[in-house]
């Protein structure tokens, strides 16, 4: 390996880790505990070194957030290879959905900080546009999973009808956990278990088939946990850190 291959391999590395204990800071205090001068600290890295990969603190936030999305992209992926019917393998995105929340809870917060203008104009083209392409993949694969219930028949519905529910999907699930979030009193096991109830009535209210009175959805998804999605993968930035 040359000495500029092993510069940018090192250069890639380094950004990892940075994003890796980013993350870690912003799980624990949230947007506003999160400053470079604890980060640089946490590191052993000059807060220039932090300068060199991200132009501004806000660009380095959007960058866990890419990361977070890459992630959950790809457990999504592999959740829609689960060999069952579409509304089964929705489940089992929605448990991917489920793992990289308990994984990292600030996606949401970050997702809503990261579209204020004020905040968002502090960020990168080429960071807007890796997070673009990373919920691209992610929107990708629960069309294609409405799509071929639409294909066998488990579900009749409307272009327009397919959109709302692509999007109530995620929505639902963003949403409920950040006002959960705020509330006093349920656990984090709890907020999944009201969450998974309202995406169960929420997909039976469109028709989709299997609907929840005819499969059991509960059961499915210890099996799903037990035999398919172990676990969220773990990024190299995590790993680093």
């Amino acid at each position: 390996m040359g000495v500029k291959d092993r510069k940018a391999r090192e250069m890639r590395e380094r950004e990892r880790r940075i994003v890796g204990v980013s993350k870690r800071l912003l799980e624990r205090g949230g947007y506003l505990g999160f400053n470079l001068d604890e980060l640089a600290a946490e590191l052993e890295y000059a807060k220039g070194t932090i300068y060199r990969h991200f132009a501004t603190k806000e660009d380095l936030m959007l960058a866990v957030l890419v990361d977070d999305v890459q992630q959950q992209a790809a457990l999504t992926e592999r959740a829609n290879a689960f060999p069952g019917r579409p509304r089964e393998r929705m489940c089992a995105t929605c448990i991917a959905d489920e793992l990289m929340t308990d994984s990292f809870g600030g996606g949401a917060e970050l997702m809503m900080l990261l579209q204020m203008p004020s905040i968002r104009e502090k960020t990168t083209d080429a960071r807007r546009a890796e997070l673009e392409a990373a919920f691209g993949r992610l929107m990708q694969v629960n069309e294609g999973i409405m799509r071929d219930a639409l294909a066998n028949g488990d579900l009749q519905c409307s272009p327009e009808d397919l959109q709302r529910m692509m999007l109530g999907v995620i929505s639902l699930s963003a949403g409920y956990r950040m006002i959960a979030k705020g509330m006093p009193g349920p656990s984090p096991q709890q907020v999944n278990a009201e969450l998974r109830l309202l995406q169960y009535r929420m997909l039976d209210s469109f028709g989709w088939r299997p609907l929840s009175n005819e499969t059991d959805y509960e059961a499915l998804r210890e099996h799903i946990l037990r035999n398919w999605l172990s676990a969220p993968p773990i990024s190299d930035s995590n790993r680093s850190a």
